[in-house]
Parts: C-alpha cells; structure tokens; sequence
C-alpha cells in the first residue's frame, strides 16, 4: 500500500507468494549451511593436530666477537647481540 491508501501496483499478490517461497528456500539453505558447518567444526574439534611443531632449541654460545657471545644460529648463522638487545650477524 502506499502512503494515501491505494493499492501499489508495483506489487501483487503474485509477486507476494513468489516472495515467500523464494524466502522459505533461502531460509531452508541457510539451514542447510549452517548445519554442516557445525558437523564440520564438530569434527575440526576432534581430530587432534597431527602435525605439531617441534619445541623450539636455543642457539649454541660458540665463542667471542668484539667482547660479545658470538651464537649459532639453526641454520649454521652466527650473530652477537648488540647494545639495543638486537641480533647482529656476523659476516665471512
């Protein structure tokens, strides 16, 4: 209806069952989404990860440099840490 009483003629009743079965569907698939999210975050929580990451090791003091501990990295760097508290590697 408009304003002043009068039917709206954009709008009839075709269109208004259309509507509700269109409505209807979309509340069905958003039934049907929703559970199967829920089945799949079921099934996330009881699978345990298996591919955990292994416990980090601290690097190795392996000597002197300008006064510092000079460290070895993981991946064979070697570095010294400077005044501000930062890694400073050592280059060849």
């Amino acid at each position: 209806m408009k304003k002043d009483g009068t039917p709206d003629k954009r709008y009839n009743a075709s269109t208004k069952k259309n509507d509700a079965s269109v409505t209807g569907q979309m509340k069905s698939a958003e039934g049907k989404a929703k559970a199967n999210a829920n089945k799949a975050a079921a099934k996330i929580k009881k699978e345990k990860p298996s591919n955990e990451k292994a416990p980090k090791k601290k690097d190795k003091a392996t000597g002197m440099y300008k006064g510092k501990v000079v460290y070895t990295g993981p991946r064979g760097g070697e570095y010294y840490i400077n005044s501000n508290g930062n890694k400073t590697y050592i280059s060849d």
